[in-house]
C-alpha cells in the first residue's frame, strides 16, 4: 500500500537519529490502520539481520513470524528487534515475556487498531465461554490509556480519517548509567565476555558451596534479563574443570544456548555436560555430581520431585515474572521443600543487575508499573470488623480499576498459577465477577467468581450429560452434569469460585468465611442455584470448604500436572430443586449407574467415568447371570483378564466371569491378543458391559 510520505520520513529521521547514540529500549506504537500499521512495520524492520527479529502475529508478506501460543519457544534468545501483531489477538503473557528478550537499544514494535477502534477490534481472550457473547475490551482502554500516559513510548496513531499523528521521543541513557556487559548475542557468547561483578560473587559462592557439600541444593532467581542461564554456564564451566559431569535439565533445549555455548568457549571438555528434558529416562538411569534445573518453575512440580529424589546436588533456577504462570508457584510450592526433599543445605541467590538492558529500562518499568503494582502486606491493613463487601461486575470494574488491580495482586500472592493474563481476564471475560472486602480504605479479601451453566448451555446440555461434548468454560456446571449424567444438572446455574485470598496479615481470623458468607448472599440475591469451587486437595482447604457447609468431591485420582495435587470440587446449593438435582453426585443411584453404562457402550464416557457405576450395577447383581459366548470367552474375557486395568475395573470385581474364573484366565491367547491396544481393550469391555445389559433386560 502507499504509506504516507511524511510519517515514513519522520520514522526514518528517528531511527537514524536513535542509532546514533546509546539509547535505552523502546516501545513504538503503530496504532492506524491495520494494513498501514503493518506496512509501517515492514519498513522499520527491512534492514534488520533475519536473527535479528522476531516477528509475532499475522504477517502478509510471505516473510517469517511465529504465533503468539510458541512465546515460550522463544525465551532466553536476544533479539534487535520484536514486532507484535495485535492481530489476531494480544496475549498480554506472549507480549511482556518476548519483551525481555530485546537487548539494549531495541526495540518493541506494537502494531494495533486504529486509536478510536481499540475497545471494539482489539482482541485480548483467545476465547470466552460457550454461549457468552463478546463485547467491547476493557482491558483494552486501560492499556492504551497506560501507552498514552507513558513519555518514553513512541507512537503513531490515525484517529477517524484524520491524518496520523506522530509522538517520537528518544530516551537516551544516562551517563552515570553502566553499560550492558554485552549488547550483542556474539559478544555474549564469546570467550572474551567477563562476569560482572555481581555475578563473579555469586558463581564463586556457588562453587564453593559445592566444594564443602555432597548433598546440597542452590537456587538462583532472577527477573528477565539479568543474565541468569549465563551464569549457570559460566558455573557449569568451574565445575567441569574439577572433572565433575553435569546434567542440564530445562523445558525447551534452545532456552539453554547460552549456557552451553559458554561452557564450549571456556572449558574444552564437554563429555561431562548434557541436556535432558524433564522427563528423560536418564535422569534416573544414569548419576550425575551436579544437575542443574533452568526455568524450574515451569516444570510440574511431580516432575521437579522426582528430579530432586534421585541426585545429591543441584542448581534451580528460575524467571520471577510469572509470565508463564510459574515465578511465583517456584517460591511458594518448590522452596518451602527443598529442605524436606534434599537436605538441611540449601543456598538462595538473586540476580538483581540488568545484563540484557540498562538500569532504569523504560520498558521493564511500564510492565512493572502497569502490571506488578504490589499489595504491601506489611502496610495498614484496616479493621476486619469494619469490613465492607462490594461487586464488581461490567463497568464496575473499569470505574473502581484500583480494587481490580489490588484484587489481582493479592490473589497472585495467594495462587501460584496466576498469570497477567488472569488480569486481563478480570476485566475481559464477561462471566466473571469480583469480589472484594475492604476496611479504611485497605483490601481485606478478594475472590473471583464466573457465572457457568444455565441458558449458555442450553443447546449442548443433553451431550454434556452423556460425555459425549465439552465445550469451552463452565468447569463445574459440566463436571456436575457428567457426574449425576443429568442434563437438567447442565441448565443449573453456578456461580464458581476461581480465586480467593485474604490479606496475609489477617489469615485465620475468620474473613475467608465472612468473604463466602457475603457471596451466598448476593448469589441469592442473583438466583444462583450452586456455588462451587475447584481446588488442589488438601487437608486444610478441605477443612475450609467443610466448615463453609459445602460437598467435596474428588474430579479424578491424577494429580495435577503443575501442582502435583489431587483436584477436588467442592459444590453448596442454594435451593431444594438443585439439592435434589445433585443428590447423585454424592452417591449415584442405579438409574444413573445405568444411563452411564449406557453412555459407557456408546463410547462417550471414560473407564475412569463409569467404573463406579459398573461395580454400583455388579453390587445389584445385573452381571451375575450372564453365561459368556464362546467369543467373548475366547477372546473379549481373556484379553481383559490380562489387560492391566485398574483394580475396581477388573472383570472379576463386577462377577462378570465369576462362574468360571479359571477357565476364563487360563485360556490361551495369541501374542497379538497379549498386545492389545487401550482403544481395543475399551471396545472389549464395552461390548461385555453391552451383552450383560441386554441380557439383563430380556
Amino acid at each position: 500500500m502507499n504509506l504516507p510520505v511524511d510519517v515514513v520520513k519522520r520514522l526514518s529521521q528517528w531511527l537514524i537519529a536513535r542509532s546514533k547514540d546509546v539509547n535505552h529500549r523502546q516501545i513504538l506504537l503503530l496504532s492506524v490502520a491495520h494494513d498501514e500499521g503493518e506496512a509501517l512495520a515492514e519498513h522499520i524492520v527491512s534492514h534488520e539481520k533475519a536473527n535479528e527479529l522476531l516477528w509475532v502475529g499475522r504477517r502478509s508478506s510471505a516473510k517469517p513470524f511465529i504465533h503468539y501460543q510458541q512465546y515460550k519457544n522463544y525465551l532466553g534468545r536476544e533479539y534487535a528487534c520484536v514486532v507484535y501483531n495485535t492481530s489476531p489477538i494480544l496475549h498480554i503473557n506472549a507480549l511482556m515475556a518476548l519483551s525481555g528478550t530485546i537487548r539494549a537499544g531495541g526495540l518493541l514494535v506494537l502494531i494495533a487498531p486504529q486509536w478510536d477502534q481499540w475497545a471494539l477490534q482489539l482482541n485480548t481472550l483467545p476465547q470466552q465461554s460457550y454461549g457468552v457473547g463478546d463485547d467491547e475490551s476493557r482491558f483494552a482502554l486501560i492499556l492504551q490509556a497506560s501507552l498514552l500516559s507513558d513519555p518514553t513510548t513512541a507512537r503513531v496513531t490515525r484517529h477517524g480519517n484524520s491524518a496520523p499523528t506522530l509522538h517520537l521521543p528518544i530516551t537516551t541513557r544516562l551517563e552515570t548509567q553502566s553499560r550492558p556487559h554485552h549488547l550483542t548475542t556474539e559478544a555474549r557468547l564469546s570467550a572474551i565476555f567477563r562476569p560482572s561483578q555481581e555475578q563473579e560473587i555469586l558463581a564463586q559462592k556457588v562453587f564453593q558451596f559445592f566444594q564443602q557439600h555432597t548433598t546440597c541444593c542452590a537456587t538462583l532467581t532472577a527477573h528477565r534479563g539479568r543474565g541468569k542461564t549465563w551464569l549457570l554456564g559460566y558455573i557449569a564451566a568451574l565445575q567441569l574443570k574439577t572433572g565433575l559431569s553435569i546434567a542440564v535439565i530445562a523445558p525447551q533445549s534452545a532456552s539453554v544456548k547460552a549456557l552451553f555455548a559458554h561452557t564450549d568457549a571456556v572449558s574444552k571438555e564437554r563429555e561431562g555436560l548434557q541436556f535432558l528434558a524433564p522427563d528423560s529416562p536418564l535422569i534416573t538411569q544414569n548419576h550425575y555430581d551436579v544437575v542443574i534445573v533452568d526455568e524450574a518453575a515451569s516444570i510440574p512440580v511431580p516432575q521437579l520431585k522426582k528430579i530432586l529424589s534421585q541426585h545429591t546436588r543441584f542448581i534451580l533456577s528460575t524467571t520471577l515474572d510469572g509470565y508463564e504462570g510459574s515465578g511465583l508457584g517456584f517460591t511458594q510450592r518448590v522452596l518451602p521443600l527443598l529442605s524436606s526433599l534434599v537436605s538441611k543445605h540449601v543456598l538462595h541467590e538473586h540476580l538483581v543487575e540488568p545484563m540484557r538492558w540498562y538500569d532504569n529500562d523504560p520498558i521493564e518499568n511500564l510492565w512493572q508499573k502497569f502490571i506488578s503494582r504490589r499489595v504491601d502486606s506489611d502496610s495498614a491493613v484496616g479493621k476486619p470488623e469494619d469490613a465492607s463487601f462490594s461487586t464488581l461486575r461490567g463497568d464496575a470494574l473499569t470505574q473502581h480499576s484500583h480494587w481490580v488491580d489490588s484484587a489481582f495482586q493479592l490473589l497472585q500472592l495467594a495462587h501460584y498459577q496466576t498469570t497477567p493474563q488472569d488480569l486481563v481476564r478480570l476485566y475481559d471475560a464477561h462471566d466473571s465477577v469480583v469480589f472484594i472486602l475492604t476496611s479504611e480504605n485497605n483490601l481485606l479479601g478478594a475472590a473471583v467468581g464466573i457465572i457457568e451453566g444455565g441458558e449458555a448451555l442450553s443447546d449442548v446440555a443433553d451431550d454434556i450429560a452423556k460425555g459425549a461434548r465439552r465445550v469451552h468454560g463452565h468447569l463445574s456446571a459440566q463436571q456436575m452434569a457428567l457426574a449425576t449424567a443429568n442434563p437438567s444438572v447442565a441448565m443449573l446455574n453456578f456461580l464458581r469460585i476461581n480465586r480467593i485470598a485474604i490479606t496475609p496479615m489477617l489469615q485465620q481470623q475468620g474473613l475467608g468465611s465472612l468473604l463466602l458468607d457475603h457471596i451466598y448472599r448476593w448469589c441469592e440475591k442473583q438466583r444462583i442455584d450452586v456455588i462451587s469451587s475447584v481446588f488442589g486437595s488438601s487437608t486444610s482447604l478441605k477443612a475450609f470448604w467443610r466448615k463453609n457447609a459445602f460437598s467435596i468431591r474428588t474430579l479424578s485420582g491424577k494429580a495435577n500436572k503443575a501442582s502435583g495435587l489431587v483436584n477436588e470440587l467442592c459444590y453448596r446449593t442454594l435451593n431444594a430443586n438443585s439439592a435434589e438435582l445433585l443428590v447423585d453426585a454424592a452417591q449415584q443411584s442405579a438409574e444413573t449407574a445405568l444411563r452411564k453404562a449406557q453412555d459407557f457402550i456408546h463410547g462417550h464416557r471414560s473407564y475412569s467415568q463409569v467404573s463406579s457405576a459398573l461395580n454400583l450395577l455388579a453390587a445389584q447383581h445385573w452381571f451375575d447371570s450372564i453365561t459368556p459366548k464362546d467369543d467373548l470367552q475366547a477372546v473379549i474375557l481373556p484379553a481383559l483378564q490380562h489387560a492391566k486395568l485398574p483394580e475396581q475395573l477388573h472383570p472379576a470385581n463386577f462377577h462378570i466371569i465369576a462362574s468360571s474364573p479359571k477357565t476364563a484366565s487360563s485360556t490361551p491367547i495369541a501374542k497379538e491378543q497379549m498386545s492389545a491396544t487401550k482403544q481395543q481393550i475399551y471396545k472389549a469391555l464395552q461390548a461385555l458391559v453391552r451383552f450383560a445389559l441386554t441380557e439383563n433386560q430380556r
